[in-house]
């Protein structure tokens, strides 16, 4: 047993621990705990004096002990005591896992950690005990202490009994992680707890702590005047159906006026310094969301209203969310479907612009990919469109175009005898298109030339699901003529965030995890990837009168 170890420290001065040393103020303390793992109290009691007779740090040390030995049952008392100081950030983690009935880790430490002490020698200290251990290892510890007891804290501080009797580290975060989950329910801390906190506030010792960002506060950096108004608007009202919603959060809302250096210097000036939020949601435009990235705080979550396709994700250190799903999600969900009816020859008809070539390129390689062929492969300026299509031998044709000219191309193919429809012995067409911004109007404009086509949109208000409708409903009563994937999508991102607001958590890491770990819905697998994408897509399919909502 991992105890015996203690009979050969008693030669030294200092002893070696994980690569760090202990120092003479630990000896006296350690030799307590080694005695009283071998039920020699007396011999424990007179180290143990010893120590609390030595220097601050002894002291403290000597404390530490004593929480345990005064606090836990004897099962627990020996394996507690010698556990930490054989590697006291090690212990602090296990010992966190064991309380709140988390597996440990199978490494050999921790293993022996719980063979000895198990989680129901823990279960049997008193309800104040374990906070009033972590106090003191924060308060007498060096830094590595300090940085695993915070970060246990973070992660773990509902599973810790609320007690007055804490004055320290631990019930700084019982108060805060209260006044989050009381801000949840839309209840106040009370008087006596909110003195309590603003004492803690006041004093010095925990200046890094309130300097920290708030968890329910986000900033946004939103074009709400000039070229990209319209997009700014889409998100700026998604923000106040989001914050009627879930009154805890608060938004500080700057206009960038659509200019990317303007996003900059309010950044710089505003959000980096006075905000104090955890979030920042950036501008749609691809410029001012550019910009901003290279200079963000990486202790900020950005919050980009759109997909990836401006970012070389490999050189982003901050931790980064998209609201828009991937384009290779789109086409991937589009050309499953057609594979499905038995589509295997594709045509692909494309506008020449930076979206219609990265969608054509992007489905190209993945028909060919599928082991499929690509028949036709034909690129088109909106203003000139080709008059008489011709997808060949093609059984699906993929168009990657807002709608109306997706409606103008299925017109084109159908006048020129290629009419949308079923697959039936080899002999139809699949129409398959991303469609952006699809309607009821479009759908009864025409709703005959879709028959049996799909979409995938990033949103469409035809066919929202049923946690999407009333937000829609929501949206066009502020008077929003229409819904676009960055407005929905950013409510959606915030209905999350509250979500997680109201389970506690209290570090960018905890959020950031808590997100990524956010599920698209039985087995779709989680809705971000651990670069932050939407690696999954809507679906809708037209019947030639009516749009439906395939997959969300």
């Amino acid at each position: 047993m991992f105890l015996h170890l203690f009979l050969v420290f008693f030669a030294f001065n200092s002893v070696k621990v994980e690569g760090e040393s202990l120092t003479p103020d630990w000896i006296n303390t350690l030799k307590a705990a080694y005695s009283y793992s071998l039920d020699e109290d007396k011999k424990g009691d007179e180290y143990l004096k010893e120590a609390f007779a030595g220097k601050k740090q002894e002291k403290t040390n000597a404390a530490s002990l004593e929480f345990f030995r005064t606090m836990c049952s004897d099962p627990a008392k020996g394996a507690v005591n010698n556990a930490f100081l054989t590697n006291p950030v090690k212990f602090i983690d296990a010992l966190g896992k064991a309380f709140n009935g988390s597996n440990l880790p199978s490494d050999p430490w921790s293993r022996q950690f719980a063979s000895v002490i198990g989680i129901h020698g823990i279960k049997k200290c008193k309800t104040d005990a374990f906070g009033l251990f972590l106090e003191s290892a924060y308060k007498g510890g060096k830094a590595p202490i300090k940085t695993a007891v915070t970060a246990w804290l973070e992660k773990n501080i509902r599973f810790v009994p609320d007690s007055k009797n804490l004055s320290g580290i631990v019930r700084l975060h019982q108060l805060f992680y209260n006044k989050i989950v009381l801000l949840s329910a839309g209840k106040p801390l009370g008087a006596d707890s909110e003195a309590e906190l603003k004492k803690f506030e006041s004093d010095k010792t925990w200046a890094d702590f309130f300097a920290r960002p708030l968890p329910w506060r986000i900033s946004a950096l939103l074009p709400l005047s000039g070229k990209y108004a319209p997009l700014g608007r889409q998100v700026f009202y998604a923000l106040l159906a989001a914050k009627k919603a879930w009154p805890l959060l608060e938004m500080i809302i700057h206009d960038t006026s659509s200019e990317s250096s303007k996003a900059l210097k309010i950044y710089q000036e505003k959000v980096a310094v006075t905000d104090r939020s955890s979030v920042l949601i950036a501008p749609p435009d691809r410029e001012s969301f550019k910009t901003l990235l290279a200079a963000v705080s990486k202790d900020m979550i950005v919050l980009y209203p759109g997909d990836s396709s401006s970012v070389d994700l490999d050189k982003v250190t901050t931790p980064l969310f998209f609201v828009s799903s991937e384009k290779s999600a789109r086409v991937q969900v589009l050309l499953t479907s057609a594979w499905n009816e038995g589509a295997r020859t594709f045509s692909v008809f494309y506008p020449d612009t930076d979206y219609g070539r990265d969608f054509a390129s992007l489905f190209k390689a993945a028909v060919e990919k599928k082991g499929g062929k690509i028949d036709k492969y034909t690129k088109y300026t909106s203003s000139n469109l080709p008059s008489r299509p011709d997808p060949g031998s093609a059984q699906a044709v993929f168009i990657p175009d807002g709608v109306s000219n997706v409606e103008t191309m299925a017109r084109l193919l159908a006048a020129a005898g290629h009419f949308p429809g079923p697959l039936k012995k080899g002999k139809g067409l699949i129409l398959l298109a991303t469609a952006e911004a699809i309607s009821d109007k479009a759908i009864d404009r025409s709703g005959r030339y879709f028959k049996n086509a799909y979409f995938a949109p990033v949103f469409s208000e035809a066919a929202p699901s049923v946690s999407e409708a009333p937000f829609v409903k929501a949206f066009k009563a502020m008077g929003m003529k229409y819904v676009l994937s960055m407005g929905i999508d950013t409510w959606s991102f915030l209905k999350n965030w509250a979500f997680i607001l109201s389970q506690g958590g209290m570090s960018i890491n905890y959020f950031v995890n808590s997100v990524r770990s956010i599920s698209a819905g039985p087995g779709l697998g989680n809705y971000y990837d651990n670069k932050g994408r939407v690696n999954h897509s809507r679906l809708y399919k037209c019947d030639g009168k009516t749009i439906t909502l395939v997959t969300n």
